[in-house]
């Protein structure tokens, strides 16, 4: 673990903290796109690409109120589940994270 490692771990509670921590890293890193392509590319298989992409239209279709769940789930090719667990997280997350997702997605 090189120096700057070690700092960033002593300030995360886990393991998997500091993991999560090193792979944002990775990503902020990139310095194009052709390359946070190539990165995401070796670290999600397609089918989690595809997973955190249809997230993300979910959580934008849900922020939009476009339509019911059941429309959103349809509309995606997601469960009715999935659409679920994305509205109780917006239901349950602050208004500062709120404004987070809605400026940026």
């Amino acid at each position: 673990m090189s120096d700057n490692n070690v700092l960033l771990y002593r300030y995360t509670s886990t393991f998997s903290e500091w993991l999560w921590a090193e792979m944002l890293g990775l990503i902020q890193s990139q310095s194009d796109k052709k390359s946070l392509h190539r990165v995401m590319d070796v670290l999600l298989t397609p089918e989690e690409q595809e997973a955190v992409a249809s997230r993300l239209a979910i959580m934008r279709a849900l922020l939009n109120g476009e339509a019911s769940q059941r429309e959103i789930a349809s509309r995606f090719g997601g469960s009715i589940a999935k659409v679920t667990r994305c509205s109780n997280y917006l239901k349950r997350s602050d208004e500062q994270n709120k404004q987070v997702l809605e400026a940026n997605i």
